[in-house]
């Protein structure tokens, strides 16, 4: 009994000497990296610790150099902690509110910090400090912020579900393309200069357009989802639009309802460089960023502009409607790929009708301004896609100016 006695005396001595001579050691990173949350830039500490092998430090303090199995758990503390630069960007919270985040580069100093702890190894100290080169992204926060890019300033959404495949490729290529825009106090937005031409390097198909008063295939096809959600977004922010030109037809994409937005007729903008652009200029006394958001599953995109606080109170009247026309008859395009006698629809029939909304800008300077904004639309017939044999095709119309959908 005396025998096992000792013997466990002889363990606990041991055991408190291996902790006595292998203190833990930590390895630390601590950094900042910032955020815009309640109209302000803030630096957020970010701190990250790693404890070492104790048995690999005191062995590393031993030779006055990093020990081979300390070394691998070194790599791949490195290898974990390098990382990419993530653009700044602008998020909505669930209580409502925005914040912008963004991801700084991060790049491991190894050999400074192999020297930094192998220094306090032979020290004796119990931490030592990871070095990092920190690089900020190309859309950073510290650049907003200088520009007075801190808070939101107004947005607009839509829906286009229904979209065939290539008018969803389309907005998401122009979206992509607009996105990260900054306009500047003063300055005019021209959708069609930004966009630039449309191309298949710049991710563009073909898809359909409103010419000639039918449809036909054209590269960049639907990219007017983009302008009319960019419009809603000006206008709703209550900046002064400079040029706006609707549809000759109503399109059905642009009378979709999103969860939290029912557009009325005429809530829309077309373009088709270089007879119908969309303009809007900044009045807001500070930069304005736009933000592009597509949602391809759900169908849905919105536009948000951020800047200084908006200042201004922006309503709009309810649609007033008139001039209501029927649609017309049916109508008949050659396309080769559907079998004689058969038909396909590719557009739906809808009336003409003209409406007209005010919009009222309130500053909290006193001044009040009021447009109107007005639309037209000639009535549409149903069109079917049919063999060329086909004896409905119809003679080609005159050509007129053409718009995409």
């Amino acid at each position: 009994m005396i025998k096992m006695l000792l013997g466990i005396a002889l363990v606990f001595t041991s055991s408190s000497a291996l902790a006595q001579s292998f203190p833990e050691f930590t390895l630390r990173l601590e950094t900042f990296e910032p955020r815009i949350a309640g109209g302000r830039l803030r630096q957020e500490i970010i701190t990250k610790r790693y404890a070492l092998n104790p048995q690999l430090v005191q062995r590393s303090r031993n030779f006055a150099k990093i020990a081979t199995g300390l070394e691998a758990d070194l790599e791949r503390i490195f290898n974990a902690l390098e990382r990419e630069a993530v653009d700044a960007r602008f998020a909505q919270l669930p209580n409502g509110n925005w914040e912008a985040r963004q991801q700084s580069a991060w790049q491991v100093d190894a050999e400074t910090t192999r020297e930094a702890l192998v220094k306090a190894i032979i020290e004796g100290r119990e931490t030592a400090d990871i070095k990092l080169t920190v690089t900020r992204p190309k859309r950073n926060l510290e650049d907003w912020a200088a520009q007075g890019i801190v808070q939101r300033f107004g947005g607009g959404e839509s829906a286009f579900y229904g979209s065939r495949s290539f008018r969803v490729q389309n907005i998401v290529a122009a979206s992509r393309i607009l996105d990260g825009a900054i306009i500047a106090p003063g300055g005019e937005y021209d959708y069609n200069a930004a966009l630039g031409e449309l191309t298949a390097a710049k991710g563009f198909v073909d898809g359909y357009i409103i010419a000639s008063g039918t449809l036909k295939k054209e590269i960049g096809g639907g990219i007017c989802q983009v302008s009319t959600t960019v419009w809603r977004a000006a206008y709703l922010a209550g900046l002064p639009i400079t040029a706006r030109s609707n549809h000759s037809y109503r399109v059905s994409y642009y009378e979709l309802a999103t969860p939290r937005f029912a557009p009325p007729i005429g809530f829309e903008a077309t373009v088709y460089a270089p007879y119908k652009n969309l303009k809007f200029k900044n009045d807001s006394g500070s930069s304005l960023l736009m933000q592009l958001s597509v949602n391809s599953s759900r169908m849905t995109m919105r536009v948000d502009l951020f800047g200084a606080a908006p200042q201004r109170r922006v309503t709009v009247s309810k649609p007033v409607y008139f001039g209501v026309k029927p649609a017309p008859a049916a109508r008949f395009q050659a396309d080769a790929s559907v079998p004689l006698g058969r038909s396909r629809q590719i557009d739906g029939a809808v009336g003409g009708i003209s409406v007209r909304q005010l919009r009222t800008v309130r500053y909290e300077d006193g001044r009040t301004l009021t447009d109107t904004t007005r639309s037209t639309y000639v009535p549409w017939g149903a069109i079917f896609a049919v063999n060329p044999l086909d004896p409905r095709v119809a003679p080609k119309a005159p050509a007129t100016t053409a718009a995409r959908p």
